[in-house]
């Protein structure tokens, strides 16, 4: 008897796993994808969470899906930290910081950051996942061995040299559901929000 409840212990967790690996990789940190905003650092444009459309140099132009960038204010010191709440537990194996800043100003590219993740609280039990020194203007793809998150605690260290601004384009962290039996609705079609127009094919 003992043997049999094993046997279905481990049945039901390949099954899971199974189901994991089916799932498509989503990324976890897009604010259309449902990710929230606990934390931002000072920034050249304040955060218009419920404005309308991101504008550029906000917050959320560093989350939003768009070639609009994220700036730091002016003469802010470092670190910059962002902490994200994702809508579910996430098992990450990606991560990707589009570094594509102004060329205009030498040296605002951020340079070395720093990635957590916690699945117990937004201010406490972050565990490092590691720092990740960014090629400027690039797409930076980092592989990381798969990390359950449900909060993301991004931290800029460093830019290249520009004394006032530090800039980011884009990051996206890559994963999939870590409970992938979560009840969902059918949300296909198009819709407007305040992030603009939305797709979904389901």
């Amino acid at each position: 008897m003992k043997s049999l409840v094993i046997s279905i212990f481990l049945l039901s967790q390949l099954m899971t796993a199974i189901a994991q690996d089916q799932q498509p990789l989503i990324n976890a940190l897009a604010l259309p994808n449902g990710s929230y905003m606990v934390n931002t650092p000072p920034s050249f444009v304040p955060s218009q969470l419920l404005a309308g459309a991101v504008a550029n140099y906000t917050p959320e132009a560093l989350f939003d899906l768009s070639p609009k960038i994220w700036s730091s204010k002016e003469n802010a010191s470092f670190p910059h930290v962002f902490v994200m709440e994702l809508t579910e537990v996430f098992t990450l194996s990606q991560l990707v910081f589009n570094n594509h800043c102004e060329t205009k100003f030498p040296g605002i590219c951020s340079k070395e950051v720093a990635v957590e993740v916690s699945t117990k609280s937004p201010t406490e039990s972050f565990i490092k996942v590691n720092n990740f020194e960014l090629r400027e203007h690039e797409k930076n793809v980092f592989e990381i061995a798969p990390t359950d998150a449900r909060w993301i605690r991004l931290t800029i260290l460093s830019n290249y040299g520009n004394a006032s601004y530090t800039e980011l384009e884009e990051v996206e962290a890559y994963g999939r559901l870590k409970m992938p039996n979560i009840k969902t609705i059918n949300v296909s079609g198009s819709w407007e929000s305040n992030w603009g127009a939305l797709s979904h094919r389901g």
